[in-house]
């Protein structure tokens, strides 16, 4: 089992967005969980992960400060994307620190892989992002016929590769996708799991084997 647990950079950024009801800022215990779970369960902590929001108006080198700050934060695994502005009806702006200062970690990333330069000094957040490249490249070189039945939601099968569970109680299929639609909501804590909205995600007729599934049921 492993944990993945949101960091949006150091304290100065996370705590921008990532706050309790009350509007503090969540960085301090976040921290304080994390030198806690290293230090009752240090095998555990071995791997754990990050999920990564980037706000690009941000200067890179400060939101990799988390990373290079600490050598045992940077042997860990960082994923990392760039925040959706779209529900608020705006536009992500790259600032230019970001983006130049970005590019140049991915350079240096890449020379590690080459043995081209120590990978101890290479951005753990610029690794996962080449790792990812690398790692789809192998995947497409690799991929076979298409299949007689795919889903065209990828990765995030509803309920069968990952479930995200909010604050409020409600499931969805994965953590990227909007808490603010009905339309990705598949149950809850109380109801169960609607196979009738996670039929509709998937767009894949569920198996004749289970009829008890079919429908507008909710079971729990």
């Amino acid at each position: 089992m492993y944990l993945v647990v949101s960091l949006d950079g150091p304290k100065v950024i996370h705590d921008r967005s990532r706050v309790f009801a009350d509007g503090r800022g969540s960085f301090d215990v976040v921290m304080k969980n994390l030198y806690r779970i290293k230090t009752l369960f240090p095998a555990y902590a071995a791997k754990i992960s990050f999920s990564m929001v980037m706000d690009p108006e941000n200067d890179f080198d400060c939101i990799n400060e988390i990373t290079i700050a600490s050598t045992d934060m940077n042997k860990h695994t960082f994923l990392a994307s760039i925040v959706d502005k779209s529900y608020d009806e705006e536009i992500a702006t790259y600032s230019e620190e970001y983006s130049w200062k970005y590019r140049y970690q991915q350079f240096l990333a890449l020379l590690s892989i080459w043995g081209r330069f120590p990978p101890e000094n290479v951005s753990a957040i610029s690794r996962g992002s080449i790792g990812t490249l690398l790692g789809d490249a192998r995947q497409i070189q690799m991929t076979g016929p298409l299949r007689h039945i795919d889903v065209p939601s990828g990765p995030c099968i509803p309920g069968q590769m990952r479930l995200f569970l909010n604050a409020d109680g409600y499931f969805f299929p994965c953590e990227r996708v909007s808490e603010s639609s009905s339309a990705t909501c598949i149950g809850s804590l109380n109801s169960g799991f609607d196979y009738y909205n996670a039929e509709k995600l998937v767009s894949v007729k569920l198996p004749h084997a289970l009829p008890e599934l079919r429908g507008n049921e909710k079971i729990q």
